[in-house]
């Protein structure tokens, strides 16, 4: 008990003397006298302005590990196909395969570990790798995208 009132009796005299020297420090006022301090900035002057919505050198090699542009001037970006898958089949003593439907263009019959070379309609081939091929789902791997579709 006797250190806690010690305590608060050493918080009362700090908070007294810092109001002591604290009006030793005020100016004198007067009744008609205004005093105006200077604003405040909140935040640091920004030495230049820099778009957000442009990627810097270091993300646009994070995002483009071939070091070529997917998507330029005048060019549009390679998009995934649309992948339908049309039906599977299981033989005894035969890997299940697959019939899928690749951009509305053409039908493929694939197997697990397959590579397919399809046109992604903007002048450029992709290639289409089956990473995984059950009865349930078909796992596609589109390489140069470097995406992974699941189709069921």
């Amino acid at each position: 008990m006797m250190i806690f009132l010690r305590g608060i009796a050493i918080l009362v005299l700090a908070l007294v003397a810092s109001r002591a020297s604290a009006a030793d420090q005020a100016p004198p006022a007067s009744d008609n006298a205004v005093t105006i301090s200077p604003p405040v900035s909140a935040a640091p002057a920004v030495a230049a302005a820099h778009d957000p919505t442009v990627p810097n050198a270091e993300l646009r090699s994070a995002l483009d590990k071939s070091g070529r542009s997917t998507a330029g001037p005048g060019r549009a970006a390679v998009k995934a196909p649309e992948i339908v898958l049309r039906g599977r089949l299981q033989v005894a003593g035969q890997p299940v395969t697959a019939l899928i439907e690749v951009g509305g263009k053409g039908l493929y019959a694939i197997v697990e570990g397959a590579k397919l070379t399809v046109d992604s309609g903007h002048g450029e081939s992709l290639t289409l790798q089956v990473a995984r091929l059950t009865l349930e789902d078909v796992e596609i791997e589109i390489v140069g995208l470097h995406q992974k579709v699941t189709v069921r």
